[in-house]
């Protein structure tokens, strides 16, 4: 049976994010760093993952595609439908603010985490450059070209 979502979530006013002026300098060992954050995911916040060895699979798939893209130092990155935010947690070694939006509660018959455990992901991790932010992706509130790179991967929409 399929699911539906359809809650309806009001557009939230978001303030403008000052965002500093120096770009941050890309580590110059981003692999080491990716797999280290990866480490730490993977063994201090096991309970977040949705299954087992959930957050060294995602790890992997990041430093490919990192490796891939060769994705610069960049201001804003925007990540719509975070679900359980490892890889905006990897993508803020590479941003001076990293934005991730979600559905704001649970829906785990749509695969839904809400936003609960992002939140508590990126505090485990010490990551400090992050917001987060309820809203669906299809009603983004941000105006055209408030980032440098935006990534939806792994979103299902429903018509």
């Amino acid at each position: 049976m399929p699911y539906s979502v359809q809650r309806t979530l009001p557009i939230p006013v978001v303030p403008a994010v000052e965002t500093p002026n120096v770009l941050p300098v890309r580590p110059a060992n981003l692999e080491a760093t990716l797999i280290a954050l990866t480490e730490q995911a993977a063994t201090r916040c096991r309970e977040l993952e949705a299954f087992p060895d959930h957050f060294r699979l995602r790890g992997a798939e990041m430093k490919l595609f990192l490796h891939q893209y060769q994705i610069p130092a960049c201001r804003r990155i925007l990540e719509v439908g975070c679900g359980p935010g490892l890889k905006a947690a990897l993508l803020a070694q590479l941003a001076s603010v990293v934005v991730t939006t979600d559905l704001p509660e649970p829906i785990p018959e749509a695969g839904v985490q809400g936003l609960a455990v992002p939140r508590r992901l990126h505090r485990a991790l010490d990551i400090k450059n992050s917001q987060f932010l309820a809203c669906r992706g299809e009603a983004l509130p941000f105006a055209d070209a408030s980032f440098d790179i935006v990534l939806e991967p792994g979103v299902r929409v429903q018509q």
